[in-house]
């Protein structure tokens, strides 16, 4: 169908209905949308099933209204209360409403993303499912935020952020102090959760070693791969045991101004972590296969979604440079770094493409991944062999002893200290 998202196609879809003519009739249309992976189930039960054996797979469920034994608000409330399965939108489907159900959707509306009314046509189908995903998305606008004082200006920028602005949500933050109000908030609000700020600096070191097991633990659910993690800090010294952890670091004295794009950046990041994901497995084959101009097209349409995502442009750099495209591929690595300093592999492109070709790195960016990246190995070797190229011999020998000190066995290091010596 016309204008119908081509990366929704791609979603595992579960049709929960009694009626064998109604999921025949469904499972037809969906597959005319161009969906390939359709479920069924004939009542709540069996759904529920089938989602305990997919988990995350599943991206969108159908369900009836009026089933037997578990109805649909049941099977809702059920999903619900399970962290791995609480992410897919859910559609409701119906063909008549009694009275005992009005208090019961009522109570559910927050977490119903949308009503089909029966009969309904391909048209209104492929309506409601965008309008559903887009809902689920939304629904997730908690922030929260880890640390002593909320910034002033982020609290500012939170009142001014139109990307916020349209939930009409007014308590949109969620102040965690310490780890003792962590287990609370995390049973009432992680589902709500659109991002995770950690003020690291204001955080006890003991603190900060329990909440990383957390964010660890976080990281692998289906929510955590959804959900942005942005670490503040003043310097690089306090990141230590959150390096690599989050996908964004931030100095906390920025302007409101700076806070409103960031706020921006993380809703449009949040609301298309979906699509970049699948679109991530999609490009797979394409780079697979070295068919570097096809890959290029998938990347685009992931910068267009998440202008702002690391890893994207970090892969936008790969690709480039395949392509000799070099000065484009120096760009996005760049872009990488200054979202992410903390990440190793932009460094580490970088500075492979500065000793194939004339690009060489500015000093403040090779002091960087010194810095940002203290214990990696391949950072500092490959910043070791720049050097040496800049003919900077003691800087490299430097490098090389830093790397030593980290990893004593390391061949080409010692190989390349001896040939400097």
């Amino acid at each position: 169908m016309k204008g119908y998202h081509k990366i929704l196609k791609n979603m595992a879809i579960l049709i929960a209905d009694p009626n064998s003519k109604t999921r025949q009739t469904l499972r037809k249309m969906l597959t005319s949308l161009g969906h390939q992976t359709i479920l069924e189930a004939k009542n709540s039960e069996e759904a529920f099933k089938l989602m305990q054996i997919q988990k995350s797979r599943i991206r969108l469920i159908l369900s009836d209204l009026q089933m037997p034994q578990m109805d649909g608000l049941e099977f809702l409330k059920k999903v619900s209360e399970s962290p791995s399965l609480n992410l897919a939108p859910f559609l409701l489907m119906t063909s008549g409403l009694f009275d005992s159900h009005f208090k019961k959707i009522k109570k559910n509306s927050e977490r119903i993303d949308g009503f089909l009314g029966k009969p309904f046509g391909q048209s209104r189908l492929a309506q409601s499912i965008q309008q559903a995903s887009i809902h689920r998305a939304k629904c997730r606008y908690k922030i929260l935020f880890f640390g002593e004082t909320v910034p002033t200006a982020f609290a500012q920028a939170l009142d001014k952020s139109q990307a916020l602005k349209r939930f009409k949500i007014q308590s949109k933050i969620e102040t965690i102090r310490s780890l003792e109000n962590f287990e609370h908030s995390r049973k009432i609000y992680f589902n709500f959760s659109g991002a995770w700020l950690i003020d690291v600096s204001s955080i006890s070191a003991e603190d900060q070693v329990a909440l990383r097991k957390e964010v660890l633990k976080f990281k692998k659910t289906p929510l955590g791969t959804l959900t942005p993690i942005v670490c503040l800090h003043r310097n690089s010294q306090t990141l230590s045991l959150f390096r690599g952890l989050c996908e964004r670091y931030w100095n906390p004295t920025q302007k409101t101004q700076d806070w409103i794009q960031l706020l921006n950046e993380i809703e449009a990041q949040k609301n298309s972590a979906w699509e970049i994901e699948f679109l991530f497995h999609y490009v797979k084959p394409s780079l697979q296969q070295k068919n570097w101009e096809k890959a290029w097209k998938v990347v685009q349409s992931m910068l267009t979604l998440s202008p702002a995502h690391p890893d994207v442009h970090t892969l936008a750099g790969d690709v480039l440079g395949s392509m000799n495209r070099f000065p484009k591929a120096v760009q996005h690595y760049e872009i990488a770094i200054e979202l992410n300093p903390t990440h190793p592999r932009p460094y580490i492109q970088l500075f492979l493409l500065a000793q194939k070709g004339d690009f060489l790195p500015r000093p403040e960016q090779i002091e960087s991944a010194t810095q940002y990246c203290p214990k990696n190995a391949d950072v500092f070797f490959t910043a070791a062999v720049l050097q040496k190229k800049l003919g900077d011999y003691p800087q490299a020998q430097a490098l090389l002893y830093s790397l030593l000190e980290v990893n004593p066995w390391h061949t080409k290091a010692r190989s390349l200290l001896k040939a400097l010596c």
